[in-house]
C-alpha cells in the first residue's frame, strides 16, 4: 500500500491512487479487510493518493484523548431505498457525523453506480444526522443493489458503500448502511478506534494505508513461525 506517505518525509514518490494491498477473509454473512499502515503515514488522501488538505497523521490521530471538538467526520449512515410506492422523489440518504463539532456540508455530494450527483447543503452537528432527500434528478438508489459515494467539496471520496437488492427487499424502512469501503468491508469503530493496530507497527515511513481511518481495521501481523 503507497498513499498517505507526507511530502516532507521523502517517500512522497511512492503515494498513488488504488495502491491498497492486504487481506481479505470472507465470512458467511460480512467481509473483513486487514490492513497495514505506518503512524507516519496521513488520512483522508486525495485522489492520487497524497495526504488531502487538512490531513493528519496517523500517530496524531492515535495520541488523542478527550478534550476540545475533533474534526467532523461525515460517513453514509443510512438509506430508505424501497419507500412506498414510486421510488422517485421518494428515496433518502442519512449523512452522518462522527465528530463532536458541527460539518458544512455545502458543495459536497452523492454519487451513485451510474455517476448520477446530489449536490448537499446544510450542517450536520457533532453526532448528528442530516437527511438528504434525493428528488429523483441526481442520485438514485436502485433496488437491485449498488453503489454509493460521499465526496467531499474538493471531490475527494469520503465513504463509499455497497448495498444489495436484498437490502432494498423491504418496502418502506430504513437500511444501515456499513461504515465500510469498497474492497475493505472490514467492522469500524466510530472515530480513530479502527485503527489502534498501527500502533504496534511503531513510527516511520511506510506503504499505504486505508483512505479514511474510520473505515478500514488495521492491525500487525504477529511474525511467521519458521516451518519445520
Amino acid at each position: 500500500m503507497n498513499q498517505g506517505n507526507p511530502r516532507a518525509g521523502g517517500h512522497d514518490g511512492d503515494n498513488g491512487a488504488f495502491h491498497d494491498g492486504g487481506l481479505l477473509l470472507l465470512f458467511p454473512t460480512r467481509t473483513v479487510g486487514l490492513f497495514l499502515a505506518f503512524q507516519s503515514q496521513e488520512v483522508p488522501t486525495d485522489a492520487n493518493g497524497g495526504p488531502a488538505p487538512g490531513a493528519q497523521s496517523l500517530a496524531d490521530l492515535l495520541g488523542k484523548g478527550g478534550g476540545g471538538a475533533t474534526t467532523g467526520q461525515a460517513y453514509l449512515e443510512r438509506a430508505l431505498i424501497n419507500p412506498v410506492g414510486s421510488d422517485g422523489g421518494h428515496e433518502v440518504v442519512v449523512v452522518g457525523n462522527l465528530g463532536t463539532g458541527p460539518l458544512d456540508l455545502a458543495g459536497w455530494k452523492l454519487r451513485d453506480t451510474n455517476g448520477h450527483t446530489t449536490t448537499l447543503s446544510g450542517t450536520v452537528e457533532g453526532g448528528g444526522s442530516l437527511l438528504v432527500h434525493l428528488d429523483g434528478r441526481g442520485a438514485q438508489l436502485g433496488n437491485n443493489g449498488g453503489n454509493l459515494l460521499l465526496l467531499d467539496k474538493t471531490g475527494g471520496q469520503v465513504h463509499a458503500v455497497t448495498y444489495a437488492a436484498a437490502d432494498a427487499a423491504t418496502e418502506d424502512r430504513f437500511v444501515r448502511l456499513p461504515l465500510s469501503r469498497p474492497g475493505a468491508a472490514a467492522d469500524a469503530d466510530a472515530g480513530v478506534a479502527s485503527i489502534a493496530g498501527t500502533q504496534a507497527l511503531g513510527g516511520g515511513q511506510g506503504h499505504g494505508h486505508a483512505h479514511d481511518p474510520r473505515h478500514r481495521r488495521r492491525t500487525a501481523c504477529p511474525p511467521a513461525r519458521p516451518s519445520g
